[in-house]
């Protein structure tokens, strides 16, 4: 990967990748860093509609920045369609 790259990475590839151990272990280093101070304040864009939410969540922990995306829509099937033709376009 070179730099400035972006790595997109699906839940087969992070299950391939970590245990359920390695998960929980980062978990409780990460909450209790964050308990200690050591941390910069995560960080919660929302963006609200008429049909539902759209929420980024932001954080960082030594070298690495992390951003997580949802969505939290209306059942409509008309969402869907749209959001998965976003989805394989981007």
């Amino acid at each position: 990967m070179k730099s400035g790259e972006v790595m997109f990475l699906t839940s087969a590839d992070i299950r391939s990748l970590l245990t359920p151990d390695d998960c929980i272990a980062a978990v409780e280093d990460a909450f209790r860093a964050h308990g200690e101070g050591r941390l910069h304040p995560p960080g919660v864009l929302s963006a609200h509609g008429d049909r539902g939410a759209f929420h980024i969540k932001t954080a960082s922990y030594g070298k690495y920045f992390v951003a997580k995306t949802n969505a939290n829509l209306s059942c409509s099937a008309r969402i869907r369609v749209r959001l998965s033709r976003a989805r394989a376009i981007a």
